[in-house]
């Protein structure tokens, strides 16, 4: 049968088959997804979101700063319009943890007192998050929320985390992981893992070898790829020459290049 497409932002995204489960799955009491970057984490929580707004269902969305914040917010209008109710985004609030609890009060236990609970919960960029701040969103849903908390622990940038992620409140059971990468392509994907290899980075969760068919994104150039370990003036000679030698060539799209340091 044909896959499922959706349009987000003109760009065409077609789910890989553990996304698609996860789209099509009925909301759970509480689940845990783990994903390397690039895995469609963000892509199911938007969608999870948009769908159970669209039953009615009143939905928080939290990330840790304000840049997934609006990135979470454009992607879950955009998949209100896909499910044919754009107005259901009424009862989506997306926000980061410091704003629904200032600064003075971000490791406080907190307790809502209000009547007007949430009926899901989804968390974003889980790795982020204390223990403690899960707790307290969840202070802000009805015992009886469903909610699902996505995370990488590769991408832990703040190393502020001290929840132990076998010890989430209400997830039981094992993890479910999505492993097919939306983002790079296959020769990206390996390059990547002989990195972390040679670094001895925690392998888990890995980036999944991608199927042409399920990639968000779309290239009409081979990528080139070039890995050599130099420091001081021998880095700085390095990236010159390789800059140099990209624009010789006749690089098309001068913005899409990307120098990791």
């Amino acid at each position: 049968s044909e896959a499922r497409q959706f349009y987000i932002s003109k760009t065409r995204l077609i789910p890989a088959p553990k996304q698609k489960e996860l789209f099509d799955s009925t909301p759970s009491y509480a689940r845990r997804v783990i994903g390397a970057a690039g895995s469609g984490k963000t892509t199911v929580a938007a969608y999870k979101a948009a769908k159970a707004a669209s039953l009615g269902k009143k939905v928080l969305v939290s990330c840790f700063n304000i840049t997934m914040e609006n990135h979470l917010n454009d992607y879950i209008k955009a998949f209100c319009r896909e499910t044919g109710a754009p107005w259901c985004f009424r009862n989506v609030t997306v926000s980061r943890y410091s704003a629904l609890f200032p600064y003075d009060r971000i490791d406080r236990t907190f307790s809502a007192e209000s009547s007007e609970k949430f009926d899901v919960l989804i968390i974003d960029e889980g790795q982020d998050f204390r223990r403690l701040w899960v707790e307290n969103l969840l202070s802000l849903c009805t015992d009886e929320s469903h909610f699902m908390i996505f995370e990488d622990c590769r991408q832990n940038l703040y190393g502020i985390s001290s929840a132990d992620p076998d010890t989430i409140p209400r997830v039981t059971g094992r993890p479910i992981t999505l492993s097919d990468s939306m983002r790079m392509r296959s020769r990206l994907t390996v390059f990547a893992e002989r990195i972390a290899e040679h670094f001895a980075l925690d392998p888990e969760p890995r980036i999944g070898r991608p199927k042409e068919e399920t990639l968000s994104l779309r290239f009409d150039e081979e990528e080139s790829l070039v890995w050599h370990n130099a420091a001081g003036t021998e880095a700085e000679n390095l990236l010159g020459k390789m800059l140099r030698d990209s624009f010789d060539g006749g690089i098309s799209h001068v913005e899409d290049t990307v120098v990791l340091v």
